[in-house]
């Protein structure tokens, strides 16, 4: 099994609704509220890359 280093997350950027997605947004304050290091990936803007080293330690209560 490969070392995953990044996990990308498709959430689109809200193109057609001219507003920043909704599903996006929340992922982000989740992401944030855990800790979770993430950015947004600089070849699309409609997908979040999450890090996940040290996810597993960070998440370890979350069922």
């Amino acid at each position: 099994m490969p070392n995953l280093r990044k996990l990308h997350v498709i959430t689109g950027y809200g193109s057609t609704s001219g507003h920043l997605s909704v599903i996006r947004q929340k992922l982000q304050k989740f992401l944030s509220n855990n800790g979770i290091d993430f950015c947004i990936s600089p070849q699309n803007q409609g997908v979040v890359e999450i890090r996940l080293l040290g996810i597993r330690q960070r998440l370890s209560g979350v069922d």
